[in-house]
């Protein structure tokens, strides 16, 4: 991504994050899908963490400490201005494909609504990030299609968005393997409520192009073991 495009998508992180500030997000599918049963974190990080939103609620609900991460500086005042009063949560700027912690520093490592951002020359960057910060766990939504494609931005036809299904990148890295998934779109006569759709009912712009769009949410535990360990032996001479 140049260095326009970078400043460009920043001031898009300013303008969604205090776009957006007020609002509860995500909450109805990580209460609907009982996301957190029997998850187990101390540290939360949630890259490109929107209005804070799902941070706060995952922090409260297992008592760990979180770090949000937003593009622009910008969009991060707002946010530690908004959770100024909640010691658990802190905001850092940073870029999903180049994230400033140490390797396995977070319990649970989220990216809600995100990947579709990502420019195809950072995104398996930003998926392997993700993969690193992580201890235990990666929950990832996002949009998904029939077959992937991209679109140009509403709000500047210069960039591009994408739909691509990121499961299958995750996996390939050999030491994450998905434990829970979720497809569903959001119903535009009951706020908030939660349609769930099968595979075989997944469309990019589902039954409505203005008010549905099929989302997936996959829970990913790390497991270093799920490669089997051979030596040269098993090989043979």
């Amino acid at each position: 991504m140049s260095k326009n495009q970078t400043a460009e998508f920043s001031n898009e992180s300013t303008r969604y994050t205090s776009s957006y500030l007020d609002l509860p997000h995500g909450l109805s599918v990580l209460n609907e899908y009982q996301i957190l049963e029997n998850l187990e974190a101390d540290s939360v990080l949630d890259v490109g963490c929107g209005n804070g939103a799902n941070l706060d609620h995952l922090s409260k609900q297992l008592g760990a400490n979180g770090v949000g991460v937003e593009l622009s500086e910008d969009a991060v005042s707002l946010l530690k201005k908004k959770h100024q009063h909640n010691a658990q949560l802190s905001f850092t700027q940073a870029s999903a494909h180049a994230l400033p912690f140490e390797t396995e520093q977070f319990d649970l490592v989220t990216a809600w609504s995100v990947l579709h951002w990502v420019g195809r020359n950072e995104y398996l960057q930003a998926i392997g990030e993700l993969l690193r910060c992580s201890k235990k766990y990666l929950l990832i939504m996002d949009f998904v299609a029939a077959e992937d494609y991209r679109t140009s931005y509403n709000h500047d036809p210069r960039f591009f968005t994408y739909k691509q299904d990121f499961a299958e990148a995750v996996s390939c890295s050999g030491i994450m393997e998905p434990i829970l998934e979720k497809r569903w779109y959001e119903s535009n006569q009951t706020p908030g409520e939660i349609i769930e759709i099968t595979s075989d009912q997944l469309n990019p712009f589902y039954d409505n192009p203005i008010s549905y769009y099929a989302r997936k949410l996959v829970l990913f535990k790390k497991n270093y073991d799920k490669l089997p360990l051979c030596s040269a032996e098993d090989f043979g001479n």
